[in-house]
């Protein structure tokens, strides 16, 4: 798990993928097109296997990181209700007897937010500023040509 942020560059670090074929390897492009100076701009890519135009929306570096930021602290926010709310329960419980009933509340609302809240760090550190809105066409980190999940399910497909 990595917690340090991704650098913001210039460009999207995401790539455009286009699926060669049913359940194969994905054909990864770049994303050459600069960020704009502030906000967002919609633009099109054109894909390198199809040469179709993509629809992508990018963000300023100066957005990615007020997303970073927002996310980070919305999740802190939770994480700490929370264990504030959990913390009151088992308070509570030891004043009244419940039979333990709200410790075991209290712990699994602190369980259940924790995993839940696990996004928004996530999304924290690998937020890059580019949407892209073609069905057809995805956006991957830099080498991930393959799917991890193969089309029945059953086993991991590592990336080269």
């Amino acid at each position: 798990m990595r917690l340090r942020q991704l650098p913001v560059g210039a460009t999207p670090r995401l790539q455009l993928a286009h699926r060669t074929a049913p359940g194969g390897p994905y054909d990864l492009h770049p994303i050459t097109e600069p960020r704009p100076a502030v906000g967002t701009v919609d633009t099109t890519v054109t894909c390198g296997t199809c040469g179709e135009p993509v629809p992508l929306r990018l963000s300023s570096a100066e957005w990615v990181h007020w997303r970073r930021r927002s996310r980070l602290h919305t999740g802190v926010t939770i994480l700490l209700a929370s264990v504030l709310a959990g913390a009151l329960l088992a308070l509570q419980d030891r004043r009244n007897d419940w039979g333990g009933a709200a410790t075991v509340g209290g712990l699994i609302l602190i369980m259940l937010t924790v995993i839940g809240v696990g996004p928004y760090f996530s999304e924290s550190r690998d937020e890059d500023g580019v949407t892209g809105f073609d069905p057809r066409h995805t956006l991957r980190e830099p080498g991930d040509t393959h799917d991890h999940v193969t089309t029945d399910g059953s086993d991991y497909e590592p990336g080269p």
